[in-house]
């Protein structure tokens, strides 16, 4: 059926006529098109999202009536119904209702109902499910249980059998004690690891496998000898802690005892043997840094990439080749501000006619490398003659701190050649921070242009 809002060919028409085409107005404009016809292509995607929606839908109505209502509540803001508001959020992937083939994260328990879970993995993590298969393939079998319950009670029976009560509480008590040996001995390990090396030396494999009264070993010693030797290392341990008691032992200067039992020379030819690795690390002070009064070893690491050690001790950043930094600065001032071919200059061309410049020098300034002003000759001459002057000062100082200047020295130049003029001279007491102005004059008319001051500083 035809439905129509005002004449068919008008410009206002809305509508449709059938299934031929439609009338409407989209963004100003009367459109009238083709209706389209969809398809039911029943793809994999729709029959899924169909099921979905029917499992929805049948969910909806297993809802208590309170359920529903408080979907309803949550749907109001929305301006949607309950029921609307709930299918929406029952067809949302991961963490809408359902939870989707890739998987996800449930927030509620599920209820098996005596169905089964299938094709489990083989578990690796203590909270996963396990298989039947696995769960028999890692349990011992009636047998194999018996036999280690057996198995530790024969242990359990013969310890019972072999001590009483009082005789593992000995045991116990001398273990303990030999503990307490050992930690108060250190220097035991030593004499046991020397006495087992001669012993090694003294007896072959053979040697030792062989057993009896004719083996090497008694061979080696009768048991009266053996007990003297034993005698023997215990006499020397109690001679030894006999000769010097604890505070000999940590007693230090000329007159301790070590010093009474060796030589100065003695001591320091087996101190020589010492390597410095062998000691025990280091207070973190500076006792042992070199100086510039005496050798040492090196001072601590300052963790900078960038920073070297200087002649002074000190940990310096170096920036550069070879740790210089440099600036031009052009002319700032003067007679005649022009150009000369591609070059901006002050020409001086008269008697007494000037250029200036002014710079700061760096903060990080320690020496001049090289301090001159750069000038093209206008004429030919071996005795060029320029004066050169300086005013310069740190910020709260008179500008003329330091005035300094050279109005005897002359040059010889080349007309059209490139010139740098000394300006180290006359800046003999700068330092960083100084503010610095600097004047050419040409006293006797030589023709010259000047370009600028070139600073290269350390």
């Amino acid at each position: 059926m035809t439905k129509l809002k005002n004449p068919l060919m008008s410009l206002k028409a809305q509508g449709g006529l059938g299934k031929l085409f439609s009338l409407a107005k989209r963004r100003g404009r009367h459109i009238i098109e083709r209706k389209p016809i969809p398809t039911d292509a029943k793809s994999p995607l729709q029959l899924f999202y169909r099921h979905m929606f029917t499992k929805c839908a049948n969910l909806w109505h297993t809802l208590s009536e309170a359920e529903q209502q408080e979907w309803e509540s949550l749907a109001r803001p929305r301006h949607m119904t309950g029921y609307a508001w709930f299918i929406s959020q029952c067809l949302r992937p991961n963490p809408g209702i359902y939870l989707p083939l890739q998987g996800g994260t449930m927030t509620g328990d599920i209820v098996m109902d005596k169905n089964r879970l299938l094709k489990l993995p083989l578990p690796t993590d203590n909270q996963e499910a396990a298989t039947k298969k696995y769960h028999d393939d890692n349990i011992y079998s009636d047998a194999e249980a018996d036999a280690r319950i057996a198995l530790h009670a024969a242990i359990a029976a013969a310890h019972h059998a072999r001590y009483t009560d009082g005789e593992t509480d000995a045991r116990i008590a001398i273990h303990a004690a030999l503990a307490t040996v050992h930690q108060d001995a250190p220097g035991l390990i030593a004499i046991h690891a020397a006495i087992a090396a001669a012993h090694h030396a003294a007896f072959i494999l053979a040697d030792h496998t062989a057993i009896g009264d004719n083996a090497p070993h008694h061979a080696r010693y009768a048991d009266a000898e053996a007990d003297a030797r034993i005698a023997i290392h215990a006499a020397i341990a109690a001679a030894h802690h006999a000769a010097f008691t604890a505070a000999n032992h940590t007693a230090i200067g000329n007159g301790a005892p070590h010093h009474a039992r060796y030589a100065d020379a003695e001591a320091v030819t087996a101190a020589k043997t010492v390597k410095l690795d062998d000691f025990a690390t280091p207070d973190d002070n500076a006792d042992l840094n070199a100086s510039a009064a005496r050798h040492g070893l090196l001072k601590k690491l300052s963790n900078s990439a960038i920073e070297f050690l200087n002649g002074l001790g000190n940990w310096v950043e170096v920036v550069g080749e070879a740790a210089t930094k440099e600036f031009f600065v052009p002319v700032m001032s003067g007679s005649l501000l022009t150009w000369y071919e591609n070059f901006a200059v002050c020409l001086l061309a008269e008697n007494n006619e000037v250029a200036f410049t002014n710079f700061r020098v760096p903060a990080n300034f320690t020496s001049i490398t090289e301090a001159e002003i750069i000038l093209i000759a206008r004429q030919t001459s071996a005795a060029f003659d320029l004066d050169i002057s300086s005013n310069y000062a740190a910020e709260g100082q008179a500008y003329n701190t330091h005035s300094e200047s050279d109005a005897a020295s002359t040059y010889n130049m080349v007309d059209n050649n490139i010139y740098a003029i000394d300006l180290s001279g006359i800046l003999t007491a700068l330092a960083a921070n100084d503010n610095v102005g600097i004047q050419l004059r040409t006293p006797s008319g030589y023709d010259v242009n000047v370009l600028g001051i070139h600073f290269k500083y350390a």
